[in-house]
């Protein structure tokens, strides 16, 4: 499945607005509701959303589009796991902001991410007012 979508929506914020520079978000999970969420998440933000529902395509959808700075990525994923996906977006770009998210809840899920590169973990469900701090804190550097 092909989608983007840009968001025009103005932040509530006007200081915070003129820090965020236009981003591109790659949004990476084999359940179409969760990226109708993450965009309705990210609305008040100024990201174009690239949405890919397997590791192999996101890995495709990146090559096209290099410029992309953060990656929102399900770990479980049908064909190669978020894991492998960190790995070879990063070997082309060290400096592209990596989030991991997953319902799995096994022991120190969290721990094994930021060790394995990723930026952040978050579990869903989400926890909407800490993803947007997380999101503001990636979405501003």
């Amino acid at each position: 499945m092909d989608a983007t979508v840009k968001n025009k929506s103005h932040l509530p914020l006007t200081a915070i607005k003129n820090k965020i520079p236009q981003m591109k978000t790659l949004f990476i999970d084999p359940n179409i509701t969760c990226y109708y969420l993450i965009c309705a998440l990210l609305e008040e933000f100024e990201t174009e959303i690239i949405y890919a529902s397997s590791g192999k395509e996101a890995i495709n959808k990146f090559m096209k589009t290099p410029s992309i700075n953060l990656v929102i990525t399900e770990i479980r994923l049908p064909d190669t796991d978020g894991f492998e996906v960190l790995d070879t977006i990063r070997s082309k770009n060290h400096s592209v902001a990596f989030i991991a998210q997953t319902a799995f809840a096994c022991k120190n899920i969290s721990q094994k991410c930021i060790e394995a590169g990723f930026d952040e973990h978050i579990f869903k469900p989400i926890d909407v007012k800490a993803f947007k701090k997380t999101i503001i804190k990636y979405l501003k550097s």
